[in-house]
C-alpha cells in the first residue's frame, strides 16, 4: 500500500536510516576489538532509530490514510437473501447527508479509495443489497466512522460483519399497541386540542391515520376529525437508534362542526401540521423501540450487542400489517465475539385442557371433568404454583387451588366439579376455565347444565313406575319392586309407587304410596296424604284440610 503525501518524508528518512545500517554492518566486518564493539553499538542505534521511524509512518498512514478498505463478512439466516452487494460512502453534515461514493463488494471486499482524511468521523459507510428487488432498506448503516486508532492497534473500520435475521409481522393489533397514550394534547396558533380517539390502518406500505378530539381557543370549542396517511420505509440514517422513517404522504385533512368549526377553520392548516406531526412522530418512536425489543427477544437477548446496529433490509405492507425483515451489523468483529448474559430460563404455560367440556350439577356420571396444566419445561426446584378459576363459581368447585407442578414434572391435574342445584334450568351455561402463571393466562371452556340431583336422596324421596309396579326405595336395601294393579305398598321412609290408574291413596309414617286403583275411602282424581297425625285431602277442583 503506498505511503500518504503528508507521510513521504518519514518514509525518506526510514530509507536513509536503512542505508546507513548497510554501511555499519559492512564496516564490521572489517573491525576488531573495541573499534568493533563501538561499530555494534552504533548499528543498534540506527536499528532503534529506524523502528521509531517506522511507527510514525505507520501511525501518519493511519491518520492521512488515501484508501479504505473493508472486508464484508454476511451470515444470512433466512438462506435467500443473495451475495450481491453494494456499499455507499456518505459526508456527513449537520442536517443531511449525501453520497460521495458507490462501489460493488467484490470477493467480500470493498475500497473506497482517495477520499478519506483526518476527520473521518465526517463519513458514514452502508450496505445494501441487490439481489432481491424487494429490497428497500440497508443491511448495515455504519454511523459516523470512528476516529482512527494509533498502531500497532488494530483498525476496526477494516471489518464489517452482517446478520441477516428471519422477518417477522407487525400486524394490526401490535400497531394498535403501538399508538401514542390518549389524549394528545397539544396547541398552535392560540388554539388548544386534545386528541381523543385514534384509528389506524395500513395498504400499500403507508399508515392511515384517523382521529378525533376537542379544539378551544378564541372564546370557543368545537368537536373536529382528522385523517392524513403517512409513508413508512426503512432508514438509511446515520443515526443508529432511528430505523424507520415515517413522512406524510398526504395533505391532512382537519374537519370542524358547527359555528364554532367555522370560526376555527382558518387556523385549520397549522393546526393539521400540528396534529401530524404530533401523532406519527410518536408513533416512529413507538415502532422503533418495539421493533427493537422484537429482535433481541427473538434472539433470546434482554438488550442488542453494545455497537452493533440494527437496519431493516425489507419493510412491505401486506394483508397480516407489516412484514419487516431486520439485520444486525457491527464494524470489528463485535458480533461474533459476543457473549450474551444468561437469561434464566423461566417455565411458562402452555396448554390447559378441561375434558370432558360439559358437566352436569345433578347427574353423578357427568358430574366432574379433568383438568390438565402443563408447561413448556420441567418445573424447576421449587414447585410451580399455577392458579386455577371459573368464572362460573356459583355452578362450579375447582379443586385444588392453587394446582402444584411437581419439580421435574411439566405437568399436573385437577377436578372441576358442578355444585348441586336447588333449582334447575333448562340453559345450558357456557362457563370458563382459567389456568394463570406470572403474566401468562390460558382459558378453556367448560359447559355447565343445573340440574338437581337424579338419585333418591337418604330419605323422604319418591320414585315414579310404570303401571301394575311398586317400588319401595329405603336407603339400606336400594330399591325393591312388588305387587299389581290395585295393590298398596306402605313403608316408614322411602318411597312406594304403584302406576296405572288416576287413583292415589298415601298411608303411613313419613312414607308415599301411590295406587292405580281408589279405594273405597277415596274418589278417582283425589289424593289423601297422611303425616305423622294429620292429613291432607285434595281432589281437581276442591282442597279439604283436616287434623286429628
Amino acid at each position: 500500500m503506498p505511503n500518504a503525501q503528508e507521510c513521504q518524508p518519514i518514509a525518506d528518512a526510514i530509507s536513509a536510516l536503512q542505508k546507513q545500517e548497510q554501511a555499519q554492518l559492512a564496516k564490521i566486518a572489517d573491525l576488531a576489538g573495541a573499534d568493533k564493539w563501538s561499530a555494534m553499538q552504533n548499528l543498534g542505534v540506527i536499528r532503534q532509530q529506524i523502528s521509531q521511524q517506522r511507527a510514525a509512518l505507520d501511525k501518519c498512514n493511519q491518520q492521512h490514510a488515501a484508501d479504505l478498505n473493508i472486508s464484508v463478512d454476511v451470515t444470512d439466516v433466512p438462506g435467500a437473501t443473495g451475495t450481491n452487494r453494494v456499499a455507499r460512502l456518505w459526508k456527513l453534515a449537520s442536517s443531511q447527508q449525501t453520497v460521495q461514493q458507490t462501489a460493488t463488494i467484490q470477493k467480500a471486499s470493498v475500497t473506497f479509495p482517495g477520499v478519506l482524511g483526518p476527520a473521518r468521523q465526517s463519513f458514514g459507510v452502508t450496505i445494501e443489497g441487490t439481489d432481491d428487488p424487494g429490497v428497500n432498506g440497508p443491511d448495515f448503516r455504519s454511523g459516523p466512522l470512528p476516529p482512527a486508532p494509533t498502531p500497532p492497534a488494530d483498525d476496526s473500520v477494516g471489518q464489517v460483519e452482517i446478520v441477516v435475521l428471519s422477518p417477522f409481522d407487525i400486524t394490526a393489533e401490535l400497531l394498535a399497541q403501538a399508538a401514542p397514550p390518549l389524549p394528545i394534547q397539544s396547541s398552535a396558533g392560540g388554539i388548544s386540542f386534545s386528541v381523543t380517539t385514534l384509528q389506524f390502518t395500513v395498504a400499500n406500505g403507508a399508515i392511515g391515520l384517523a382521529a378525533t378530539g376537542n379544539a378551544s381557543g378564541l372564546g370557543v370549542n368545537s368537536t373536529f376529525s382528522f385523517q392524513s396517511t403517512a409513508q413508512i420505509a426503512p432508514s438509511y440514517s446515520m443515526s443508529p437508534s432511528k430505523i424507520l422513517e415515517i413522512s406524510p404522504s398526504t395533505s391532512p385533512k382537519l374537519s370542524m362542526t358547527g359555528l364554532a368549526g367555522s370560526i376555527m377553520q382558518a387556523f385549520a392548516s397549522t393546526i393539521s401540521n400540528v396534529l401530524d406531526t404530533a401523532v406519527f412522530q410518536q408513533l416512529g418512536l413507538i415502532l422503533n423501540n418495539f421493533i427493537t425489543k422484537q429482535v433481541a427477544s427473538s434472539l433470546g437477548l434482554s438488550i442488542l450487542p453494545s455497537g452493533s446496529v440494527l437496519s431493516i433490509r425489507r419493510l412491505q405492507g401486506g394483508a397480516n400489517g407489516l412484514s419487516v425483515a431486520p439485520v444486525l451489523g457491527a464494524f470489528g468483529t463485535v458480533l461474533s465475539d459476543f457473549q450474551p448474559t444468561p437469561i434464566p430460563a423461566v417455565a411458562r404455560l402452555i396448554g390447559l385442557t378441561v375434558q370432558p367440556a360439559s358437566i352436569s350439577t345433578g347427574d353423578p356420571a357427568n358430574l366432574t371433568a379433568q383438568g390438565t396444566v402443563t408447561l413448556d419445561r420441567p418445573a424447576s426446584a421449587n414447585d410451580k404454583a399455577v392458579q386455577v378459576s371459573v368464572d362460573r363459581s356459583e355452578l362450579v368447585a375447582i379443586s385444588p387451588i392453587p394446582v402444584l407442578i411437581p419439580a421435574g414434572k411439566t405437568s399436573a391435574t385437577f377436578v372441576a366439579s358442578g355444585i348441586l342445584q336447588s333449582l334447575t334450568s333448562s340453559a345450558v351455561v357456557d362457563a370458563t376455565v382459567t389456568a394463570s402463571l406470572a403474566d401468562q393466562s390460558l382459558t378453556a371452556p367448560l359447559a355447565v347444565r343445573p340440574e338437581t340431583p337424579t338419585t333418591p336422596p337418604a330419605s323422604g324421596g319418591f320414585t315414579t313406575m310404570g303401571p301394575g309396579t311398586t317400588s319401595s326405595s329405603v336407603p339400606s336395601s336400594g330399591t325393591q319392586t312388588t305387587g299389581g294393579p290395585g295393590t298398596l305398598q306402605t313403608q316408614t321412609a322411602g318411597v312406594q309407587t304403584v302406576g296405572g290408574s288416576t287413583g292415589v291413596q298415601t298411608t303411613g309414617g313419613t312414607g308415599v304410596a301411590i295406587s292405580p286403583s281408589p279405594c273405597p275411602c277415596t274418589p278417582a282424581g283425589q289424593i289423601i296424604v297422611n303425616i305423622g297425625s294429620g292429613s291432607v285431602s285434595a281432589d281437581d277442583d276442591s282442597r279439604d284440610e283436616s287434623t286429628g
